[in-house]
């Protein structure tokens, strides 16, 4: 996260008490640490590198920011969501400044908060890291500039439907910043959404600044691999058959149900046909004839396949635990969603290199 030090903080003058002081000895130690970057004006650095009641550690932190500011200057304009320091005796609170998310933090409550420690990102599954880290990398190569940025995170496992607990467990804590993803298992468009980003949602206390939850709108993780990547590395007759059909949506001027199909257990049309609009939908996508299924199929049991499970889930499991590069250049709207999704988490995870002691 990168830490903005307001510019009234330069107007505490030099008696300060020990609360204050306490807390800016601590994010000087972030400063130290390295776990997020910490930015302010010139004309505030100096300040706190000139107060004697700090340590001496404290003050050659500040004085090193003041040194690089030039190096530092920019990246509030490089990031969706950052946090600042001010002269405030509230609560951290959240508000929206044009384009971006500003977390307020108090400096008085900084001593009550854990900054030392980075970003936690919860995930439904552990797993779910490798793709979203691929896209991250991904965003800080097209969008940013590489190498200029780090980025210091603790990946949390949610544990599928536990994940709204892990969230609540971390909201009710309040003392670092933590972010919760979430897809939202949909099958198309307007489905309803599945039970884990909806009991997320249901728990998330928009009042408890430091965390968020990124709710986002497709049926799973393995929807956000571009198909061009699912063709050059899948090449069984039966995978490129169902590449063909995917790709065939953007014809039929569907593009956005490349994210809602069911990439681990295909679509039959009794399926489809219990999810209310779910038939219609993929009937008109994919270029269907209004079918009908046989006496032996059963709503649980249909054998009437109109987009077969992916049979390669390995070589792309495979290829996502290695971090394999991928472009999503291909489709308009997974550029603009991987562009959404990897400002978000590097935002929230962004830091700098740890300062010697």
């Amino acid at each position: 996260m990168l830490i903005h030090l307001d510019d009234t903080i330069s107007q505490l003058g030099d008696d300060l008490t020990p609360g204050i002081i306490g807390s800016l000895e601590d994010v000087a130690a972030v400063v130290r640490a390295g776990t997020h970057i910490v930015t302010g004006n010139i004309s505030t650095l100096r300040y706190l590198a000139s107060l004697d009641c700090l340590g001496i550690s404290a003050r050659s932190a500040f004085r090193g920011l003041a040194n690089k500011y030039a190096q530092f200057a920019s990246i509030k304009s490089m990031v969706t969501t950052f946090a600042e320091i001010i002269l405030s005796e509230n609560t951290p609170t959240a508000s929206r400044r044009g384009d971006v998310d500003v977390i307020s933090i108090p400096l008085a409550y900084v001593a009550q908060l854990n900054l030392r420690s980075p970003t936690e990102v919860i995930y439904e599954e552990i797993q779910d890291d490798f793709i979203y880290e691929i896209i991250s990398r991904w965003y800080i190569q097209e969008k940013l500039s590489p190498g200029f940025l780090n980025r210091n995170y603790r990946p949390i496992h949610g544990g599928g439907g536990r994940t709204h607990a892990v969230y609540a467990e971390a909201q009710r804590r309040n003392n670092q910043f933590c972010l919760c993803v979430t897809d939202s298992d949909k099958k198309f468009p307007t489905d309803i959404s599945g039970t884990t980003s909806a009991e997320v949602r249901a728990v998330n206390d928009i009042h408890q600044a430091l965390s968020s939850h990124l709710d986002l709108d497709f049926h799973e993780v393995e929807n956000l691999v571009p198909l061009s990547f699912l063709k050059e590395k899948c090449t069984s007759p039966t995978s490129q058959a169902i590449a063909e059909q995917i790709k065939g949506v953007d014809a039929a001027g569907f593009p956005e149900a490349k994210l809602f199909w069911d990439y681990k257990k295909g679509f039959s049309v009794g399926g489809l046909k219990q999810l209310n609009g779910g038939w219609d939908y993929w009937r008109a996508a994919l270029g269907l004839a209004n079918l009908s299924c046989p006496d032996t199929c059963t709503p649980q049991r249909c054998q009437c396949e109109v987009l077969k499970p992916w049979p390669e889930k390995r070589a792309v499991k495979d290829q996502i635990y290695q971090y394999a590069k991928m472009d999503p250049s291909e489709c308009e709207l997974l550029s603009s969603l991987w562009a959404d999704i990897g400002g978000s988490l590097v935002s929230w995870c962004v830091s700098a290199m740890p300062k010697p002691a």
